[in-house]
């Protein structure tokens, strides 16, 4: 009887997480640094781990990494991206925020545990 219950909350649970990233706005897909010439692009630049967060006017998405990454992000609302480092050391992390192949937003830090937020409005 106590299984019928677990696997009921988990069933609950994952229809809520689908339905919550179906609905938002930002399609994240990692993409190759000579394929980001148009659209929203997220450049991550860093020296070891980063989770970073974004929001659009929908929703949010969290991810995690630990090297230099660029993502693109289908979205055509505003867009606010924050990324955190995951190291208590004094390496640089940077943030860039590119439209159609220019920077609109750049932010970077090198205190340990630090974090930049990069916007599109």
């Amino acid at each position: 009887m106590k299984h019928k219950w677990v696997i009921g909350l988990v069933i609950i649970i994952v229809v809520f997480a689908v339905v919550a990233f179906s609905s938002f706005n930002v399609d994240l897909n990692s993409i190759s640094s000579d394929n980001e010439s148009s659209g929203v692009v997220l450049k991550v630049i860093g020296e070891g781990p980063w989770s970073a967060s974004i929001t659009d006017g929908d929703g949010y998405v969290n991810f995690y990494n630990e090297s230099n990454a660029t993502y693109s992000l289908n979205g055509n609302s505003s867009i606010s991206v924050t990324v955190t480092k995951q190291s208590n050391d004094d390496g640089l992390i940077e943030a860039q925020l590119l439209k159609d192949g220019k920077v609109i937003s750049n932010q970077s830090t090198n205190a340990p545990l630090g974090s930049v937020t990069v916007k599109m409005e």
